[in-house]
């Protein structure tokens, strides 16, 4: 089976794309009535638009990225004309977990806090965006009590930008 985490070669990108598309042809086929994709933000790149829009063009930098941008595109075509979609981006999601595992420099920021019970931000540090779980459980229990025509075919980018330390 291919996931996501596999996605290391472009021949993985492709496979992984076209199990991709027979599953949403499949989904569509079936007579499912409304899909909620999530994607993610990274399929922006490093855009250097101040602020980042539904619109804005896809700068992909990485195979993760390339497949999510893609497979926004796959639910598109497929989708178009018999099932209701909306399009969810992503940022870097935050919340509970069972993993002791830290890395990133805001859960270490985070994790100092907790620790020594103060905050210190190293000089230097670029906070991108993040989410609370919560908030993106709230996000899709909104999506599912619309009406299709107010959510087919929308895209929403859930969070947006970055934040240096000088601002």
């Amino acid at each position: 089976m291919l996931s996501l985490d596999t996605i290391d070669s472009e021949q993985n990108l492709s496979n992984y794309l076209q199990t991709f598309r027979a599953f949403i042809k499949k989904v569509s086929a079936i007579g499912i009535q409304r899909i909620i994709f999530t994607s993610s933000l990274s399929i922006f790149g490093s855009s250097t638009e101040r602020e980042i829009i539904e619109s804005t063009s896809l700068q992909p930098s990485t195979l993760l990225a390339k497949c999510k941008a893609v497979s926004e595109k796959i639910v598109e075509e497929e989708c178009l004309s018999n099932v209701t979609f909306s399009i969810i981006r992503l940022p870097s999601i935050l919340g509970p977990g069972t993993s002791t595992y830290i890395e990133g420099e805001l859960n270490q920021i985070v994790n100092n806090a907790i620790k020594n019970n103060h905050l210190l931000i190293n000089s230097g540090f670029t906070a991108y965006p993040y989410i609370h779980v919560e908030d993106i459980v709230d996000f899709y229990l909104f999506l599912l009590n619309q009406s299709d025509n107010r959510i087919n075919n929308q895209k929403y980018n859930v969070g947006y930008g970055q934040i240096a330390d000088t601002e």
